[in-house]
């Protein structure tokens, strides 16, 4: 039987963070958390009940940009050849087979280790973590989730006095319902299995092979954390 972490969850016509299977996992995996919004006890700062998608914490495309200058469509054919012998290498081994490329661009790891429940709606945490333009030193936290924990951190430290000075930290604020959920840092990480991306730093990474490497190691070890079996697939 296949491991859950090595499933490829890709879907060309969804949202594989948000697709049925995978929020079927969501409920099973986080049991807490959907019976809290099923009951309709989480809120947002102006008193809706919370909605839930799903949200794809690591990518490639931004780390490409980063690296090579250019998203992966606008590098030159030796480049984009490079790139996808690397992601081949870490894609598709003895363990898993993931896809990568969909013969026009890169696309996501789509294994469960790399998805997590996430309240949905304007403003968008998912967008707003992902937006250079979501704070003053927002390449600090651009679509890299390990610097996203250090904002959330941040409300965690100062959460009854938390004055947003971001479009992301008042993204956080509108949903403060959802993270007071957890009551404190340690618990958010613990209780959404982020213990893998402690101590990284996914930002500082210059080499997209040694990148790469590194977000696999985080996804794959993360994707071990759940329980779910693979009966429920």
């Amino acid at each position: 039987m296949t491991a859950l972490p090595y499933i490829d969850f890709f879907d060309p016509a969804l949202d594989a963070d948000s697709s049925p299977r995978v929020v079927e996992i969501y409920r099973i995996q986080f049991p807490d958390l959907y019976r809290a919004v099923d009951r309709g006890q989480l809120r947002t700062e102006t008193g809706s009940a919370m909605q839930f998608r799903g949200d794809t914490l690591i990518t490639y495309r931004s780390a490409i940009r980063r690296i090579y200058g250019k998203y992966f469509r606008h590098l030159d054919a030796p480049t984009q050849r490079e790139i996808r012998s690397i992601l081949d290498a870490y894609s598709n081994t003895a363990e898993k087979r993931i896809q990568f490329w969909d013969g026009l661009d890169i696309v996501n790891n789509h294994q469960i280790g790399n998805m997590m429940p996430f309240p949905s709606g304007t403003p968008s945490l998912n967008s707003l973590r992902a937006d250079v333009g979501a704070s003053p030193d927002a390449e600090k936290i651009y679509d890299y989730f390990d610097r996203f924990l250090s904002e959330v951190e941040s409300y965690y430290a100062k959460s009854a006095d938390y004055r947003p000075t971001s479009k992301l930290q008042e993204a956080i604020h509108f949903y403060r319902g959802y993270f007071d959920f957890f009551q404190n840092y340690d618990k958010f990480v613990e209780d959404n299995l982020l213990q893998d991306f402690l101590g990284k730093n996914l930002l500082a990474i210059t080499d997209f092979r040694e990148y790469v490497q590194v977000a696999n190691d985080i996804i794959d070890s993360r994707g071990k954390r759940f329980s779910v079996s693979t009966e429920v697939l």
